[in-house]
Order: structure tokens, then C-alpha cells, then sequence
């Protein structure tokens, strides 16, 4: 019987376009698209494409024109333009974009006035789609274009509503029924109505009044059967675009012109549809090359039918980028929003975001958004995420209303949305649920066929709960009504899959954290010299820089999961990035130590630290081209210093205290005997074995601070802490051992790891000796080697005189095929569980895997930080570039390099070079300074180098002394990470985190008087009170002397505060 009924619908399907009219003729010209609005069109001018014909490869553009006359006879029914062109492309009728056509929008209906005899001037701009490489591990292709680079339809039809009204009702029942279990008790009613009706109209009178009576008593039989569920579905229409994936940057711009321009047209074909689309940046695209059309979402916004979610810039991963890069992607997308529409979203909005750090419920809060919607979390492996609908706590205690969406980009069918609630499991407590529908990329969005279907749901079917249309905002205002009756999930979203993206392209992640870094430096400096010595603060170039640096943190060019172009892209991104950021630093430098009196002995160095804390660091001096120098203070004081052997030349090292945000000017002056006194390694350094230096047979190396003993491997057997008087590794086993493991994952090769790889290790490193390259009162550097698999390692293992951290600065020539190498440390430390630093704050993990969650967590994000602490002592690892971590048991690793070879085939091949360091300390990581001895790792002391012997006058009111703060902070864990320009130019922005965990009052000094202090939410705006979970601002006192304030700070808070 359902045979019956299926052939009965595909009959009628074909029957909703009649009357067709082959389209022949087309007049085409072939181009490259080089970017928005920029073609190169090939030679031979203009071409005839008819029907069947292949017109263009693989690439290639084609820019196709007629005149469509509508047929006389087609009266005053509505015409429609059928075709399948080989691609995606964008019909302009009148030269206006219209809609998009792509796999799943065939049909171009014209506009409502026409009649027969009314002529339209269409444009086609087709892109025949290059296709992603394939995955010859799993076979996995990405999308597919049917028939591509040919045109396979192209003809004008007129519409029969009435088949089209039998169609989607027939089909919307006959769906629903074939949803219904085979026990269900609705299902035989349903296939008697339906197949009764399918019989009577098979054999009746094909009129519209037979029809419309028969469909009339099918709906009424229909209606009596009941069985309808208690709940409601909230169908919300949108397009999940990513904005770089299996194609470019370039070609996102143009999925967004045709999905926007199809929803525009959709809105204006049926006003009851609403539209939702989040990212800004898709927005701002739409702006520059479609004006008219963004003017048409202008209007449907003011209308609120397309309805703007998410503040973000992009949908970027939320767990690599810091904590004030996830500021910047509010701040910029919210004053967008607010900008060009007018409105402020409450909706936060990440679908397909791959895991959710658990700081970002208080920076939602503090920008506006009340909720939360994603999807990811249905992708989890092992655990079922118990939730829906729940309160999402963050470490700080904040609360969000978050949602799980059950699917993205999804149908409408009858059939697809019951399956939905089914799955939905807070029906008991707030009976309504969210369902996304519309296809997604270049898909091209809601569909006019979706919109049918809707319509009948909307009426009522069997088996299925109330459905209708709506907005996320309505569901979730709705939902928190729920209030205290939802539950809550305490810390991170952490996604049970997508593991590898932490470490998959490390070229792209290290540009990501040295950005974020450089940015930092850069508006501190600047706004520093902007009110220290009137240079006008550069607002424009570092807003370019930041655009940019948020754009790559999108959701798959981050994670290392796009195909090679988009890494292309991103590598042209990232050189302007850096070569904005460098010009800018510099040039606020160099006007700062213009301003500085360096009159003394001899040249001057100038070394800045950005950090809010006074720091005792190595001060690398560049391009010396002497080593018969010595280094004097203010005092004459001479410095311990010692010339290091770089690729870059000789740097004169020495280790010195800075004041806080702040610079301490130091002079170089001639020592004959500098270099015979501060570098012993050229006489150790030919050594064969023993305490020097040597062969594969392994050494022992001894400081102030640590005996070290390498194996025959190159490994580390013995680390021994002289002053706490501690063996750092346990007996028996060895450190900063390189692990290489076969990494196929079942599926998503540069997205996964799974659990197996780490029980399948390759082949070990083989140690090929070290050396000593220096020895001096800075520090120690050995230099060992290894290969491993078809790769090469070089490492200089640096130990300090002024601190217990240990670097391991690192070279690869990576050759590697499917391959993971990790580096692990057994430290000598038990713990349950070990601390991970996160975006603006620090996360624990159990160290065991007792239940199924920890077991899922075999591999985690962290940022620059790892720790395992016991009572009395701890081991931290830290990194400059890195990101995925696992911590089991007593050993801390640290995933360095992968090799996936899809979407990217080879696309870390090649050298790398990072530090990670080993920090031994008394104490617990929040004792022992972990949070700063990490930031010192990545923040370097910036230096400056003065002209010899130049001039001050001594009467300058204006010049800076040798040696001074600009801001300091008093505060034990408190960080202040941002000090920027305020965005309206109104005064400095302060940002603060606390970072350990606990209450804490920070005194910050200032070295010039403040009218006022006042806290802001982080887009810079005043706090009131109730805003957030943390209630009205507090109310910041100037001291008398108005040079200094005090705050208070809650566990793990964010807290931006404006100086004027």
C-alpha cells in the first residue's frame, strides 16, 4: 500500500511545473574568480551554452545572460525558472540578486506581477566548485555537484498550485506515517485515509474543485483520528555557513550573497516566515559587494522577521583562542550589530563549535547574551550529554540558559521533526523545543519546499506535537520561565570527539597564540604613548590587525580542519597581522624612548615588560655585533651577562628586574674580557662523554639549581631539585621522552584522535648525541638530537640561573604520514587531579579514569599551562604554541605534532620549531607562580636600543627617567591582561582576571592622576545594576592623590575597569 502511495506522489511532483519551455541560447563568458568583485575573464569572449552542453571545468566561472519572455498562454498563473547548472551560482533578474541556485534550490519562481507576455533580463554567475581532495583513509569526499560544468536544465514552467497543493499535503501525511512505529495505533488509520484519498483521486476528475474536496475531507478524517502529542516544536529557519572549510575564504563571501539573496526572496513569498543568521562578518561581506540586497535585510530586520543571533564575530573555537581574543569577537560583533541594525542579540549562537570552555558563560553574561544554543555536543562518542535544557555554570559561578540543539541544518519532514522530539529530554519540565531547519553552507538555506511541509505540520498530524514557526529569542524567553526547575552542569562543555584539532596545522596555531600576544603588547604600548607622549593612538590599524586575528579563529581554519587554500589565505593573513602589529609596537617604542633620559656610560638598552608584575628575566639584546661588552645599570652596577649563538647571530643575554608595565634602562659598555668570562662552552664543547657533553651514551649535567642525567636514548632519568631537595622524576623512569604513535582516526582525519592511536606507539626516537653550546651566569644550553620515524629534533635544553623553569627549545623537520608525537614527563607528584590553564582562568581534570567521562578525556586543551601539584611541591608544564594535553596518572604530555592528510594532505609537513618548559616548584601551582612564570615563557622583554652618547637636557620637565612604571599591579593572583584605548576614545580600558581561584584585592598605582575610575562590562559600557550575574558595578575610590585605587575581585571574575 505504501508503494502505491509513493508512486502516486512522484507522479504529482512531476506535475507541479507544467507547460515547460527549454531555455536554449544562453550567451556565457567563462572567468577565474580571483575575489569579491574581481574576475579575470578568459580569452574567446563570448560563448552559446544550450541545454545539455558542458560548459566550463573544474574552477572555472561562467557569467550566463538571456532575455526570458514568460509565454501568452501562461495567463496570470506564476512562472518559474527551472535549473541545474552545474554549481552554485546567483540569479539577478534586472540586474538584482534574486536568489541562489544550488543542489537543493532548482526552482526560481518570478516575481509575483508576472503574466504572460512580461519579459525578464536574468544573469546566472555559476561557479563550478572545485571538490576538497579526497580522504583515501575513510573515503570521505566531501559535497559533491551532480553533473558539474554542464548546464542540465534550463527551462521556464508554469506553476499548477493545486498539484502543488496535493503534493506537500500527501507527502507531509505520508511522512508523519512513516515515522510512526510499526506497533503505533495510528498507523492504520492513517494508511486507510491516506490510501483512500490516493484512490480517489487517482480515479476522479483532475479539477481543482474535485481536488481541493478531496484533500478537504482527507484533512477532516485526519483530524478525527487525533493522536496528536503534548508539546511544541519551534521550527527556527537559518543557514549554518562555515565561513572557510572544503573551499576558501573568497568563496564564502559568494555562499553568503546566494543564501542571503533566496531568504530575502523567500520573506517576500511568504509572509509568515522568519529568518535567523548569526556572524557578523558574513554581514559585513554582504554590505561591501551587494548593497542593495544588505538594504533588504535592513528591512526585514526593522521588521523582525530575519532575526540576528550570536555576538560574535564568527562562530570561532572556544578553546583555543585566550580569553580577551573571545572579548574581541563580542565587542566587534555586537557594536556591529548595533551599528548597522539597531539591535543588540540576547542569543549567543555556536552550533558546530567543538567543545565550550568553561569561562565563557561570565563573558556572554557580561556582553548582553542571556542564552546559549549549540549542537555539537550530540556528537559526543562515548557520553550522551544528560541535558537540553539547563543552566551552564562557569568557573566563576556565572549562569547561562543554554540550549542542546538535537540537530543543525535539518529538513522539516514530518518524519525528521517527530524524531527530534523524541530525542528532546526536557519535555516534563518546559514542554517546548527548538528545531533548525534549512541546509547549511552552500546549501543555500530554507527551502520553499520546507515551508510547504511546515505548513501542513503547522495545521496538525497525527503523531506529531504542535508545531510552529518562531524566533530563538521567543524560545528561549519562553524556556527561562523554567527557571529553577532546570538543571545545571557545572564547568567546561567539554565535546567527546575533534581531539586532534587542538594540534592539527601547527604553523597556524602558533601564528594564533604570537598574534594574540604581539595585539597585547601593542595597544599597551601604544595607549601608553599616546598619553605619555601625545603620539596619536593607532585605532585604526590595530582594529585591521584584530579583524583578521578573530577571522582565522573561525571553527575550522583554527582547529587545523580546512582544505589547503584556506591555509594559504591564512598565511597572507597572518604576515599583514604581524606586520601591522610589529609596526605599530615599534613605533610606540621608539616614541617612548625618545621620552626616556638615557644619557650614561655607554649605549643604551631600554627593556620594556608588559607584564603588571615586577620580573626578574633573561634581557635579549639582538645583533651585537661584539662580545667585549659588559652591561651597567643606572647605579653602575655591572650585570652577569653572557653571549648566546643564535640564527639570527649573537645576542648578549642578561638577566635583570623590571619595574611592572613598565621599562628599566641598562648601558652597554667595552669589557675586553666579557666573552672569555661569561661563555665556557667553547672549551666543554668537544668533549666526548661525561660531565661536558657527548655521544649517545648519555651525561649528567649539574647547576645551582638541578643535577640532570640523560640515558643512552636522550631521555631524562634523573632531575633532581637542589634547592627543595626533591627528585623531581620517580625512579625507574625517564622525561621528556618523544612519543610517536599511528594516528588514523575512523573518521575526520584532521579533526580526531582516538582513543586507540595512544595505544598503538611507532617506532621510538633514536638519541644521536649532544653537546654543550654554552655555559655562563645566565645560563646552560645542551643541544641533543634525535630522529624519529622519517623526522629530525633538534632541542637546546636551557637551565637557568634565576629560575627553576627549564625550556626545551625545539626544532622539527616533521616527514611524517598519519603519525602523533607527544613529549611526556613522569614527575615525581600524586595528585587526583591536575590544572589546566583556559581562557581567563584555570580548569582541574581528574588524573584517573574511573567513570566513562574522565576516560573520554584522554586528551584535553589547555593553554600555556599544565600542573600537577601535591601538598608541598608540583611540577608544571608549560609551551609557547600548544595546546592538547593529557594527564594520567603522574605523567604529564603534551601533544607536539600531528599528521593528518585530510582536508590538507601534508599540511604540517615540514620544519617547526616551539619551547615548552618544565617548571619544578615548591608549593602548589598557585603558590609557586605558575600563571607568571607561563605569561614570562610567551611574553618576552621587549628592547629597545638607544643612540650612544645622545644628549638630554637636563630641564626637560617632559622626559621620562631611566627607569619607571606606568602601572602596577598589587595583587597576589589578580592579572591585568588588557590595557587598551577605550573603544569611543574615551580614557584607558583596564582588564582584569583573577586567576587562581579565590577572593583577592588588587591596588593598582598609576604614574599620573585619574579623574575617575569606573567598572564597565567588557564592550566598555557602565555596569547596572543586574546586569550579568555579578549584579551593578562596584564603585571604584580614587585615592587622595588620585594615583591610586583598590578593587576586589571574586573566584575566576573578569573585571573591566575605565581610567579617565
Amino acid at each position: 500500500m505504501l508503494r502505491y502511495i509513493d508512486r502516486f506522489l512522484r507522479a504529482i511532483e512531476q506535475d507541479i511545473f507544467i507547460d515547460r519551455v527549454k531555455l536554449d541560447g544562453w550567451r556565457v563568458r567563462l572567468a577565474d574568480y580571483t575575489g569579491p568583485g574581481a574576475y579575470t575573464f578568459r580569452p574567446g569572449g563570448e560563448q552559446v551554452v544550450n541545454v545539455g552542453d558542458v560548459w566550463g571545468d573544474v574552477g572555472t566561472t561562467a557569467f550566463f545572460a538571456r532575455t526570458v519572455r514568460v509565454p501568452e498562454e501562461y495567463g496570470e498563473d506564476r512562472a518559474a525558472l527551472l535549473l541545474q547548472a552545474g554549481g552554485e551560482g546567483l540569479v539577478r533578474i534586472g540586474g538584482r540578486a534574486y536568489q541562489g541556485i544550488d543542489r537543493n534550490h532548482r526552482a526560481v519562481l518570478l516575481p509575483g506581477q508576472a503574466s504572460g507576455g512580461t519579459e525578464y533580463e536574468v544573469e546566472i554567475e555559476v561557479f563550478n566548485p572545485v571538490q576538497p581532495p579526497p580522504d583515501r583513509l575513510n573515503d570521505q569526499k566531501g559535497f559533491t555537484v551532480p553533473d558539474p560544468g554542464r548546464l542540465s536544465e534550463a527551462a521556464l514552467a508554469r506553476v499548477d498550485r493545486v498539484a502543488a497543493d496535493l503534493y506537500f499535503t500527501l507527502r507531509a501525511y505520508r511522512d508523519a506515517l512513516g515515522a510512526l512505529p510499526a506497533t503505533d495505533p495510528l498507523r492504520e488509520p492513517m494508511l486507510h485515509n491516506l490510501a483512500d484519498a490516493v484512490a480517489k483521486l487517482e480515479t476522479g476528475p483532475r479539477t481543482e474543485d474535485y481536488i481541493t474536496g478531496v484533500l478537504a475531507e482527507l484533512r477532516a478524517r485526519m483530524e478525527r483520528i487525533g493522536g496528536r502529542l503534548d508539546g511544541t516544536l519551534v521550527m527556527v529557519g537559518q543557514s549554518h555557513i562555515d565561513v572557510a572549510w572544503l573551499w576558501p575564504l573568497k568563496e564564502t563571501m559568494r555562499k553568503a550573497l546566494r543564501t542571503f539573496s533566496t531568504m530575502t526572496h523567500l520573506l517576500a513569498e511568504y509572509p509568515d516566515f522568519l529568518y535567523t543568521q548569526s556572524q557578523p562578518q558574513l554581514y559585513a561581506w554582504v554590505k561591501e559587494q551587494e548593497p542593495e540586497l544588505y538594504e533588504r535585510i535592513k528591512h526585514y530586520v526593522q521588521a523582525g522577521r530575519w532575526e540576528i543571533v550570536g555576538g560574535m564575530w564568527v562562530e570561532p573555537d572556544l578553546n583555543l583562542p585566550t580569553g580577551e581574543s573571545l572579548v574581541r569577537q563580542l565587542l566587534f560583533g555586537i557594536s556591529f550589530w548595533q551599528r548597522e541594525f539597531g539591535v543588540r542579540p540576547k542569543v549567543e549562537w555556536l552550533p558546530d563549535t567543538f567543545g565550550y570552555c568553561a569561562s565563557l558563560p561570565q563573558l556572554l553574561r557580561q556582553a548582553g547574551l542571556d542564552y546559549f544554543m549549540t549542537v555539537k555536543l550530540y556528537w559526543n562518542e562515548t557520553n550522551r550529554f544528560p541535558y537540553d535544557l539547563f543552566w551552564w555554570e562557569g568557573i566563576d559561578g556565572t549562569r547561562i540558559l543554554t540550549y542542546v540543539n538535537h540537530g543543525l541544518n535539518e529538513p522539516a519532514t514530518p518524519g525528521n521533526a517527530l524524531d527530534h522530539w523524541r530525542h528532546y529530554k526536557q519535555k516534563d519540565v518546559h514542554p517546548e523545543a527548538m528545531y533548525l531547519y534549512g541546509h547549511g553552507d552552500g546549501g543555500g538555506g530554507v527551502t520553499h519546499e520546507m515551508l510547504e511541509l511546515i505548513a501542513r505540520e503547522e495545521k496538525g498530524l497525527p503523531g506529531l506535537p504542535r508545531v510552529r514557526k518562531g524566533t530563538a529569542h521567543g524560545f528561549f524567553e519562553r524556556a527561562a520561565e523554567a527557571g529553577k526547575k532546570l538543571p545545571t552542569w557545572q564547568g567546561e562543555l567539554y565535546l567527546e570527539t575533534h581531539r586532534g584539532t587542538y594540534t592539527s596545522v601547527a604553523r597556524n596555531k602558533r601564528f594564533n597564540r604570537k598574534a594574540e600576544l604581539l595585539y597585547r603588547d601593542a595597544e599597551l604600548w601604544s595607549a601608553v604613548a599616546a598619553q605619555t607622549a601625545g603620539a596619536p593612538y593607532p585605532a585604526g590599524e590595530l582594529r585591521q590587525g584584530w579583524e583578521k586575528i578573530l577571522l582565522n579563529q573561525f571553527h575550522d581554519i583554527i582547529p587545523g580542519s580546512s582544505v589547503p587554500e584556506v591555509y594559504r589565505d591564512s598565511d597572507a593573513d597572518y604576515e599583514f597581522i604581524f606586520d601591522v602589529g610589529e609596526k605599530v609596537r615599534t613605533s610606540a617604542l621608539r616614541q617612548l624612548t625618545g621620552r626616556i633620559r638615557t644619557q650614561g656610560p655607554g649605549r643604551p638598552v631600554v627593556a620594556f615588560n608588559s607584564l603588571c608584575w615586577r620580573r626578574t628575566d633573561v634581557v635579549k639584546v639582538k645583533r651585537i655585533a661584539a662580545r667585549d661588552v659588559k652591561v651597567v645599570d643606572e647605579e653602575g652596577n655591572e650585570l652577569p651577562g653572557q653571549c648566546i649563538t643564535t640564527d639570527e647571530g649573537t645576542e648578549l643575554w642578561f638577566v635583570a628586574t623590571l619595574p611592572p608595565m613598565g621599562y628599566r634602562t641598562f648601558w652597554l659598555v667595552p669589557d675586553a674580557g666579557q666573552a672569555g668570562r661569561t661563555d665556557r662552552a667553547a672549551e666543554s664543547r668537544a668533549t666526548e662523554d661525561g660531565d661536558s657533553g657527548g655521544s649517545a651514551a648519555g651525561g649528567r649535567w649539574e647547576t645551582s639549581r638541578f643535577v640532570l642525567e640523560l640515558d643512552g636514548n636522550g631521555r631524562i632519568v634523573r632531575l633532581f631539585d637542589k634547592v627543595e631537595e626533591r627528585e623531581v622524576i620517580p625512579a625507574g623512569s625517564a622525561a621528556n621522552e618523544f612519543q610517536l604513535f599511528h594516528d588514523r582516526p575512523s573518521l575526520y582525519d584532521a579533526w580526531n584522535i582516538d582513543r586507540r592511536t595512544l595505544e598503538h606507539p611507532a617506532e621510538k626516537a633514536r638519541f644521536l648525541g649532544w653537546e654543550v653550546r654554552h655555559t655562563g651566569p645566565v645560563c646552560d644550553v645542551l643541544r641533543l638530537r634525535w630522529s624519529v620515524g622519517n623526522s629530525r629534533i633538534e632541542q637546546d635544553v636551557v637551565l637557568y640561573t634565576h629560575t627553576p623553569r627549564i625550556d626545551f627549545d625545539t626544532w622539527v623537520d616533521w616527514q611524517e604520514d598519519h603519525r602523533l608525537l607527544k613529549v611526556a614527563f613522569p614527575v615525581a607528584v600524586r595528585a587526583a587531579h591536575a590544572t589546566y590553564e583556559i581562557p581567563f582562568g584555570a580548569l582541574q581534570r581528574p588524573t584517573h579514569s574511573n567513570t566513562s567521562w574522565e576516560q573520554a578525556q584522554f586528551e584535553v586543551c589547555g593553554h600555556k599551562w599544565a600542573d600537577l601539584s601535591e601538598a608541598g611541591y608540583g611540577v608544571s608544564l608549560l609551551n609557547d604554541c600548544k595546546y592538547g594535553y593529557d594527564v594520567k596518572g603522574n605523567v604529564l604530555r603534551l601533544s607536539l605534532l600531528r599528521a593528518p592528510n585530510w582536508p590538507s594532505p601534508a599540511i604540517d609537513r615540514g620544519e617547526h620549531r616551539f619551547t615548552y618548559s618544565l617548571y619544578p616548584h615548591a608549593g602548589t601551582w598557585i603558590q609557586s607562580g605558575t600563571v607568571r612564570e607561563a605569561y614570562q615563557l610567551n611574553v618576552p622583554v621587549a628592547v629597545e636600543l638607544g643612540d650612544e652618547g645622545r644628549a638630554e637636557a637636563a630641564s626637560d620637565k617632559g622626559q621620562l627617567p631611566a627607569t619607571h612604571s606606568f602601572l602596577a599591579v598589587e595583587a597576589d593572583h589578580a592579572v591585568l591582561d588588557t590595557v587598551k584605548a577605550a573603544e569611543d576614545g574615551r580614557g584607558l580600558i583596564l582588564r582584569f582576571y583573577e586567576a587562581a581561584g579565590g577572593q583577592s584585592r588588587v591596588t593598582v598605582r598609576l604614574d599620573r592622576p585619574a579623574e575617575r575610575v569606573e567598572e564597565c562590562n567588557i564592550l566598555e559600557e557602565p555596569m547596572h545594576a543586574g546586569e550579568g550575574d555579578g549584579g551593578a558595578g562596584e564603585s571604584v575610590v580614587l585615592a587622595a592623590d588620585r594615583l591610586a585605587f583598590t578593587v576586589t575581585m571574586r573566584p575566576f571574575e573578569v573585571k573591566t575597569l575605565r581610567v579617565v
